[in-house]
């Protein structure tokens, strides 16, 4: 029940299938790209699982609805299932994506938690006396799943985080030392700005002396032009 709620799925949201794989090869792309300490890469990283997670969210519901449509209950492990291979096709490209957009498709596939692991194989109901358990161990495996998956992407963002931390030390490290070292040469500017005033002042002084022994000059000379011969 679980891959035939899968093909009318496919049949039925060929957009948002489209929009599901493309969120999960944004979200391998970013895994890349953050691991290697790039703080973009962790933003869209975070934005892209977010978009996956949503387009999950609905095309689960529309499955249940399929399902319910025919009589059937949406039981935690057939859910377990469907969000399973959704998120194993998000996160590995290929063939099989054609097959659930076709309607196609033939079996479950098991998502290990990590982009690039596929695991293809014929999931079918367990007897009645274990469907319990098993569901109890789907919806395990899927926690399981999530968990690894949290985990990896928030060491992708604690090491972008890291990264910037350590980029900002350095800017502030240099930022530092250009203040310091600008400090000094306005000192200096300062210090020499003032020997300036001060020899200007001297200089003034000196040329005020000048211009009264030049007076003093003429003014001898005028009073011994002035007297008879």
């Amino acid at each position: 029940m679980a891959t035939w709620a899968l093909n009318q799925v496919g049949r039925e949201s060929r957009e948002e299938l489209d929009a599901l794989f493309d969120a999960g090869d944004r979200i391998r792309r970013a895994q890349a790209v953050a691991l290697r300490g790039n703080r973009e890469g962790a933003e869209e990283l975070r934005r892209a699982s977010q978009e996956e997670q949503k387009l999950i969210a609905l095309l689960l519901g529309r499955a249940a609805d399929s399902m319910r449509k025919l009589g059937h209950v949406a039981s935690p492990a057939a859910l377990g299932r469907i969000e399973g291979t959704l998120r194993a096709l998000a996160l590995n490209p290929g063939e099989t994506r054609e097959l659930l957009k076709t309607g196609t498709l033939d079996r479950e596939l098991q998502y290990t938690g990590f982009p690039g692991s596929l695991e293809m194989s014929d999931v079918r109901p367990a007897p009645q006396a274990g469907a319990g358990a098993k569901a109890k161990r789907e919806l395990e495996r899927i926690a399981e799943g999530k968990k690894r998956e949290e985990d990896k992407q928030a060491a992708a963002q604690r090491r972008a985080a890291e990264h910037e931390v350590r980029d900002w030390e350095r800017k502030v490290e240099r930022s530092q030392a250009t203040a310091a070292h600008l400090e000094q040469i306005a000192t200096r500017a300062e210090q020499s700005a003032r020997q300036a005033r001060q020899n200007a002042e001297q200089a003034k002084r000196s040329a005020d002396e000048d211009q009264r022994q030049l007076t003093r000059a003429r003014d001898s000379l005028a009073n011994l032009v002035r007297k008879p011969g």
